[in-house]
């Protein structure tokens, strides 16, 4: 019998060997935007799964699985991320209730790891890791009267493991065409052994080199290769069970789709071209959190993410210098990130349009910051509530400046004054509000009507101060019209924030109509890197 102590230990063992060889998944990574690295999305996904149990109270077996099954949903990261959490799921499922684990037990959680991991995906593709993941299932199902020892059986579930795997290559053609074997698989590889102990067994083909014709390979492959462009994922506070319908729905705009239940939690990755129209069929489940947009054909040369990389953008643990004001903000592309911080902005919280962060998020990031008094910019009307809802209950003094647009935020800090009172500075960066216009640009998701608006789906809308004032086929029509409703005779600064859709030679062009067409304005060109929004002019 394998008790939960030993279970534990399998795991942590597992998340060890994964991690010391996650550069070898990545390396196998085939397609021509690897969604995220496949080895690494599934490290820091088990990384989720570990930390998950340490803070959990364990009496069995069952336990174990159901702390890292919830730790692993949570957070998983990417495709490969997401089915590891449901094959982790299975595993839970089978254990139940289990003090601990014997034979059939250990046949029961394969069975039910690799039926709850094809459920979760509308498209199974053979070939990958779900095949690995049922092989050894279905062998641990016909076989498991034959085995009195439970170690002993997983090594022969491991051996069949290594034999689905080697056959990958030959199911999925692109693996052949790249001479490597699943990614995903490999990895599911590595946490088995691992969890074992040792290296019962050689895979014999030599997969695990990271050959620069491979790299080339991916290398070659160009942008129009990538039917839908945005990596869009997101976690859905709900109890609902009827979760199918949000699948279906997303399935009619995008790919690589998972839609999956935890306890009052739906777990959503897709690729789409339409983010936004994901984002709303999802909010009719409930709130949401843990949103991630990646922009995956500019991601298309990022072969490879380090692990400090990683780290680093996930978090910073060092202690911070006190001082006297502080600064969070919500923002939306990295451009505009290194904006807010050359500003002072201790704090950035992703975020925007669509992709709301939670109470929990702002007062996370307040507890980031050693300073007296913090000011937060929401940048969005819809996040003004749920940061006064974090002021109320904050430890800390937190002041919210009522920003509904990021260059509103910008005009704000600029006119924040460190040696006045923190009422004093509210009213400065209030007021400063009121004296700035902004204008966006982005797509329409349908056909639709809007305050005498027309819109045709796909074409390019321009909203003034919010509100949808132009709708044209071109995009520079569009800004060129909006510009001329948001400039006035007052105006003497119009600044274009590009989005990660654009380049740059196209904004300058339209920085140069506005320069020709109004001779006395100062015209800034400045890269935003927002998705979604080609555009965000602020005029002063």
């Amino acid at each position: 019998m394998i008790n939960s102590e030993q279970l534990q230990m399998a795991f942590v063992r597992a998340r060890n060997y994964l991690e010391s060889n996650k550069e070898i998944v990545n390396s196998l990574n085939v397609f021509p935007v690897p969604d995220g690295d496949t080895g690494t999305n599934m490290s820091l996904t088990i990384k989720s799964a570990i930390k998950n149990l340490e803070n959990s109270k364990i009496n069995t077996c069952a336990d174990v699985t159901k702390a890292i099954s919830d730790g692993a949903l949570m957070g998983a990261r990417g495709n490969s991320g997401v089915i590891l959490s449901q094959i982790l799921r299975g595993f839970y499922l089978g254990s139940k209730e289990s003090v601990t684990l014997d034979v059939e037990t250990i046949k029961e959680c394969f069975v039910n790891a690799y039926k709850v991991a094809y459920k979760s995906v509308i498209k199974p593709t053979e070939g990958t890791i779900l095949t690995v993941i049922r092989e050894m299932g279905e062998f641990a199902e016909a076989n498991y009267t034959y085995y009195n020892d439970e170690i002993e059986f997983c090594k022969e579930i491991l051996k069949e493991g290594f034999r689905s795997l080697e056959k990958t290559p030959e199911i999925l053609p692109i693996l052949k065409e790249a001479d490597v074997v699943d990614a995903g698989g490999r990895g599911l590889m590595y946490l088995l052994e691992g969890a074992l102990g040792d290296e019962v067994v050689e895979i014999k083909n030599n997969y695990e080199f990271n050959r620069p014709a491979r790299i080339e390979h991916l290398a070659a492959q160009q942008d129009e290769d990538i039917k839908f462009g945005y990596c869009t994922e997101f976690m859905i506070t709900s109890d609902s069970e009827e979760y199918g319908v949000l699948r279906d729905k997303l399935a009619s705009i995008g790919d690589s789709l998972i839609v999956v239940k935890g306890d009052n939690i739906i777990k959503v990755h897709v690729h789409t071209n339409h983010p936004g129209q994901a984002i709303e069929w999802a909010l009719e489940f409930g709130p949401l959190h843990d949103l991630k947009i990646d922009n995956m054909r500019r991601q298309h040369n990022h072969l490879h993410h380090t692990d400090k990389e990683v780290e680093d953008a996930k978090h910073s643990e060092e202690v911070k210098e006190h001082k006297k004001y502080g600064f969070i903000s919500i923002s939306t592309g990295d451009g505009i990130d290194e904006i807010f911080k050359s500003m002072g902005v201790d704090e950035i919280i992703t975020g925007g349009q669509t992709m709301n962060p939670s109470t929990e998020d702002i007062l996370n990031a307040v507890e980031k910051i050693n300073a007296d008094d913090i000011f937060v910019f929401p940048n969005n009307s819809n996040i003004i509530l749920v940061s006064e809802q974090a002021a109320k209950i904050s430890k800390k003094r937190l002041h919210v400046i009522k920003t509904k647009q990021i260059p509103q935020a910008f005009s704000s800090l600029f006119n924040f004054d460190e040696s006045l009172s923190v009422d004093e500075n509210i009213e400065l960066m209030t007021e400063a509000i009121s004296n700035i216009k902004v204008g966006q640009i982005t797509y329409a998701l349908r056909d639709t009507e809007i305050e005498g608006v027309k819109i045709k789906k796909d074409d390019f809308m321009g909203l003034n101060e919010g509100k949808i004032t132009v709708s044209k086929k071109k995009i520079e029509d569009t800004f060129e019209a909006l510009i001329d409703q948001l400039i006035d005779g007052d105006s003497s600064i119009v600044s274009i924030y590009y989005g990660e859709d654009v380049k740059e030679k196209d904004a300058e062009k339209l920085a140069k109509l506005i320069e020709k067409k109004y001779e006395d304005i100062e015209v800034e060109l400045v890269y935003g890197g927002q998705p979604l929004y080609y555009y965000l002019i602020s005029v002063e």
